[in-house]
């Protein structure tokens, strides 16, 4: 609570401030809104946001998350990721490795020569690692255990980065040691000409140890003419593997999505410490392009 309270004096305080002209500028613009209740909500949820974003109090970290399934069927849900179809959730920590599939993502090569891996140890604290690529081949492991990988992406590259240089050439894969399971790819925008993206594309994200995850916002776009049915998931107590586990929930759902959808929370949906949250996706025919993001709010729980 004391935190909560700190964070609202806080926004009064200084963005009011600077951005309203103190209190009474605040009350001017409050009161000339044409939704005042609703504009409010919004301005405090978004300044929450750029706060956590900046790092100007402690505690509270602002996370995107974007994912993109170029290839989403129609006849059952995918999740939304850049390695496609079905992400198999692991139930116990493991080593992983990096593997690309062209040669030049490798320490002296032109392309990705080192990824940086953010997820959660075997204790859903939050731990992070950086391996060296080793081409087509696989790389060393590293020396943490992950059961969950919230991100990667190309931390070094051997050339002076630009819109068609300077990351990954090949789609890496950033792959558990104990059974090979792909956790997350680093993948390519390919057309006229190829370039990497530099960083995993997940619609996924699982809330660490003693933290609590704020989801301020949430959209998704289908590409052409098709249309889409897309769900907001999440299956809290992830640790929880045996006996009465817990069921997956929707948090919200879009049927028939044709082109783009942006939902923003007044009120911010909740969601606490091992928590799995992800996006998944079925198209109105087969190959159908679905892209989806969700911003949120990460609070240290009280200790």
């Amino acid at each position: 609570m004391q935190k909560i309270f700190f964070l609202l004096f806080f926004l009064t305080t200084n963005l009011f401030a600077s951005g309203y002209g103190g209190a009474s500028g605040f009350a001017r613009s409050f009161a000339q809104s044409h939704n005042g209740q609703k504009d409010l909500l919004l301005t405090l949820s978004e300044s929450i946001a750029v706060i956590g974003a900046l790092g100007h109090i402690s505690g509270y970290t602002s996370i995107h998350k974007y994912g993109r399934n170029g290839d989403v069927g129609s006849s059952t849900f995918e999740d939304i990721w850049e390695t496609g179809d079905l992400y198999t959730w692991p139930q116990s920590a493991s080593t992983l490795y990096v593997v690309s599939d062209d040669p030049a993502d490798n320490p002296s090569g032109n392309g990705a020569r080192e990824i940086f891996i953010s997820g959660l140890d075997a204790n859903w604290n939050e731990i992070s690692e950086a391996v060296a690529t080793n081409g087509t081949s696989n790389s060393s492991a590293t020396s943490n255990s992950f059961i969950r990988v919230n991100r990667a992406y190309v931390s070094a590259v051997g050339i002076y980065a630009g819109t068609s240089l300077g990351s990954n050439i090949g789609r890496v894969q950033i792959k558990r040691s104990a059974d090979n399971q792909t956790q997350a790819t680093i993948g390519l925008e390919t057309g006229v000409n190829t370039i990497g993206l530099g960083q995993t594309q997940l619609a996924r994200y699982t809330v660490p140890n003693n933290k609590t995850a704020l989801v301020l916002q949430g959209s998704a776009n289908v590409a052409s003419s098709k249309t889409a049915a897309v769900i907001f998931l999440a299956r809290a107590n992830a640790d929880n593997i045996s006996g009465d586990m817990d069921a997956k929930r929707v948090g919200f759902e879009i049927d028939e999505l044709s082109g783009s959808y942006i939902r923003t929370f007044s009120a911010p949906l909740k969601f606490g410490e091992k928590t799995d949250i992800w996006v998944a996706a079925k198209g109105s025919a087969q190959g159908t392009k679905i892209e989806a993001q969700f911003d949120m709010l990460i609070v240290d729980d009280p200790q």
